[in-house]
């Protein structure tokens, strides 16, 4: 039921026993899909296919609306302090490739992204279909204001996946400042995929929560998808990630642990000195390949294997390791022992607890 403030019924649903809330005052309701939990709001969404008389549970009007094809740009952009988009309950068609991993309850949060510049990426969130990171996807959904003005697409009812995209999306380049919340332009980098360096002046803003300035102002960092990751206040960070906007605040959201560059060098005094990490050779590989790294004087060496979504596979070096070059091999088995799926994996160094140098590997079974 929905009442006014004064305690009105403004409207009201009845279950019918089935996948609809047929409600001839208002509109239908339809499982977003029909395996999925009835008992909570979340997993229902106005019907788009025909009820009862054909249309959609109102007689005599059609509750759909025309679906506009649209770029990602019409979406995003407004004028609105609120960042609330000027198309608000539309159905629209947008394409766009993947940007991120899909993540969270059924993996069913994603962003695309259309092309590089301002108002170009949007958060979607599907629960019936498939997608990957760096696909090329085309989807008609509604537009939506989540998590306190996340503009988005949602309620998708079609999905077209046509495989992984001929253009890769680059980060922007750009300062802390602008995309802070007291910046010009963090609603316009909202869903875009950003860089942004600079030092790490509060390590502890909450859970796995920081900030980063590049001596423009500081702007959040959220790592939420990287489990095996500290900041260490002080240290300078290249952090690239999707612009995020969640209760309150700007944040760049990492997606790897690749997406995190950290001190690349031990200090020796006043001296900076590298630790060189290679390629792996060879690369791709089947089913072996080899990992060479350095380190200026012996200190406490940790070598590990992540898959895309930031969850480590397999550690392949933690000790204390002399000074010198070290190489080590991976058989691409995780720590159970068990063959790994092909794909990309990257493999980061940690020195004396600081993550100095991140490399990609793929592996083709």
């Amino acid at each position: 039921m929905i009442l006014s403030p004064d305690g009105v019924l403004m409207d009201s649903l009845a279950y019918a026993d089935g996948l609809f809330f047929p409600n001839l005052e208002g509109s239908a309701m339809a499982l977003l899909d029909a395996n999925m939990e009835n008992s909570c709001g979340f997993s229902w969404r106005e019907a788009t296919s025909p009820y009862g008389n054909g249309d959609l549970g109102s007689p005599g009007q059609d509750n759909s609306g025309e679906i506009l094809d649209v770029k990602i740009k019409d979406i995003q952009y407004t004028e609105d302090p609120s960042g609330q988009s000027d198309l608000l309950g539309q159905r629209v068609t947008v394409s766009g490739t993947v940007s991120t991993v899909p993540w969270g309850f059924f993996e069913c949060n994603f962003y695309i992204q259309d092309s590089l510049g301002m108002w170009s990426g949007i958060y979607v969130t599907y629960f019936s279909y498939s997608a990957a990171y760096q696909d090329s996807v085309r989807l008609t959904g509604t537009v939506v204001e989540v998590y306190g003005n996340v503009t988005a697409v949602m309620f998708v009812e079609n999905f077209e996946n046509f495989g992984i995209a001929n253009t890769i999306i680059d980060p922007i380049e750009v300062t802390t400042e602008e995309i802070s919340n007291t910046g010009e332009n963090g609603e316009a980098y909202e869903g875009v995929l950003v860089k942004v360096s600079g030092i790490c002046d509060n390590d502890s803003l909450g859970w796995r929560e920081w900030s980063l300035d590049d001596g423009s102002g500081s702007t959040m960092i959220y790592h939420y998808l990287i489990d095996d990751f500290i900041p260490i206040q002080g240290e300078e960070y290249e952090v690239t990630g999707i612009q995020y906007w969640d209760w309150g605040n700007f944040r760049v959201f990492p997606r790897f642990i690749s997406d995190i560059v950290g001190p690349s060098g031990i200090d020796e005094g006043n001296m900076i000195t590298p630790v060189e990490l290679t390629q792996n050779y060879p690369n791709p590989f089947n089913p072996t390949t080899t990992i060479s790294f350095s380190i200026p004087k012996e200190s406490h060496a940790e070598l590990s294997i992540y898959n895309i979504k930031g969850q480590k596979v397999k550690t392949l070096v933690n000790e204390s390791a002399l000074s010198g070059e070290h190489t080590v091999s991976w058989n691409g088995k995780d720590k159970f022992g068990n063959s790994v799926r092909s794909g990309l994996y990257f493999y980061n160094l940690v020195v004396n607890e600081k993550s100095v140098a991140v490399k990609k590997c793929l592996l083709m079974n």
